[in-house]
């Protein structure tokens, strides 16, 4: 399904009635992907040196603040994303050895900036759609130069008897991490396809020909990372976004028409893999189809998960503290393994505490609670805009679940996707609580053409 009728113009001062005119909406978006490639650590090293992030943040924030465009949006959610700042504070300065905290404490910091730099910045309902997409664009760009790498220049690790993808930078660069980065990005793309035609409607002929291939290229560029990184995590969430689409049909038929065509889909992935991703992959029904190691990985796991809870018995308020108090605990009080918990029940449990699940707890809620409150009204609008805002808050909802399913195999805690997730919601939301009257108005977005509702 694609986005209806077309043919408005759009009121954000555009380039070529494609690119806005507003300089900060691009430095956000060169922001957002220094999280994402972060050049600093593997591309241009010297970049660290010179403390490169940190001095753009920098620049954008008095950008910001001179233009007069910082604004708190409170909220439920903002409430959360403080709360968690907070209990992420108290866990850090009762920590074991707080000075391996403040690294980690400082990282979520720059989140909790950049998540009221988006709010502030971001003013119409297509800013922030092109914002998703130039999310799909950097996700792209990161891809094509890591299997680049892996192919041309054979920029790869061997783990659990196979070859394995990884990415260009260090932080997410490992290969469940990468699996798990690409199939967040999945959601995104399939708003993106859904309105398609409405998001370049006032575009170029050329770019509005050439835009739905792109998306095309992407999925099927996503598709091979996600193979090749050989992550049955990052398979397994790949399935899990089919189901989820299948399962947000409106009727029975389409529903069905869905799931049919995602086991296709999955049928034709699984006919074109190698003999050796079939193999991995068959070791999460199968442990004795591949080598031992994989089987002690997923025990890891549980491993990490019991360490987590042994710490929360000793440590219930505040946990032991952030980064690498959680392995040094792990190794002189629990079972001497000297890891993380690869999990984010044991990560949460171990290392922030009672204080922190419930703040994150209250995040998520903020977060789900927006995406609902987004397509509520759809429901009662007859609005295009607002349908389709509506199908941004079901992607930001998708990717939120998919994170959360990450989780069961990653500590993704401190992960940057929190937090974008949560100010794409909230945005969603005071969008078409301005389109239909209900708050003061923050920017002046004229109506999208039709799209179906998400």
């Amino acid at each position: 399904t694609h986005c209806g009728p077309v043919g408005h113009e759009w009121p954000d001062d555009l380039h070529r009635g494609m690119l806005p005119r507003a300089v900060l909406f691009w430095m956000v978006t060169f922001w957002m992907a220094l999280f994402v490639i972060r050049p600093w650590e593997q591309l241009l090293p010297e970049l660290e040196s010179m403390h490169f992030e940190r001095m753009y943040a920098l620049a954008v924030i008095a950008a910001v603040v001179a233009l007069g465009r910082f604004r708190v949006c409170g909220s439920l959610q903002t409430v959360g994303v403080v709360a968690f700042l907070c209990a992420l504070g108290a866990s850090s300065v009762f920590a074991i050895d707080p000075s391996l905290a403040w690294e980690e404490l400082y990282k979520y910091m720059t989140l909790v900036v950049f998540y009221f730099i988006l709010l502030s910045v971001l003013r119409t309902p297509y800013q922030l759609c092109l914002l998703a997409a130039g999310y799909v664009v950097v996700m792209a760009v990161y891809l094509g130069k890591a299997e680049y790498e892996f192919f041309l220049h054979g920029h790869h690790t061997y783990r659990m008897g196979v070859r394995r993808l990884i990415g260009i930078e260090t932080t997410f660069g490992g290969p469940n991490s990468v699996a798990a980065s690409t199939v967040l990005s999945l959601p995104f793309l399939h708003f993106l396809w859904r309105c398609r035609r409405q998001l370049t409607s006032t575009w170029p002929r050329l770019w509005q020909k050439w835009f739905p291939r792109c998306l095309v290229a992407y999925g099927l560029l996503a598709v091979s990372a996600i193979v090749l990184t050989n992550s049955r995590a990052g398979m397994l969430g790949v399935i899990g976004f089919a189901l989820l689409c299948a399962a947000n049909g409106k009727r029975l038929s389409r529903a069905l028409v869905a799931v049919f065509g995602a086991a296709v889909v999955l049928s034709a992935i699984w006919l074109a893999m190698p003999e050796e991703n079939q193999n991995r992959l068959r070791t999460v029904w199968d442990p004795q189809s591949g080598p031992e190691s994989a089987s002690d990985s997923a025990q890891g796991r549980i491993h990490g998960l019991a360490a987590g809870v042994a710490m929360f018995a000793q440590y219930p308020a505040t946990g032991v503290g952030l980064g690498e108090n959680f392995i040094q605990y792990r190794v002189a009080h629990c079972d001497g393994v000297a890891r993380q918990a690869h999990n984010l029940v044991g990560q949460m449990l171990g290392s922030v505490g009672t204080i922190g699940c419930v703040a994150f707890l209250l995040l998520i809620a903020g977060t789900f609670l927006n995406c609902r409150a987004t397509k509520k009204l759809a429901r009662g609008s007859s609005d295009s805009t607002v349908q389709v805002l509506a199908s941004l808050a079901t992607a930001c909802q998708f990717s939120l679940i998919l994170l959360l399913f990450f989780g069961l195999a990653g500590h993704n805690l401190l992960r940057f996707n929190w937090l974008w997730l949560a100010a794409f919601a909230l945005l969603c939301r005071i969008f078409c609580e301005d389109l239909l009257g209900n708050r003061k108005p923050i920017g002046h977005p004229r109506p999208f053409g039709g799209c179906a509702r998400g």
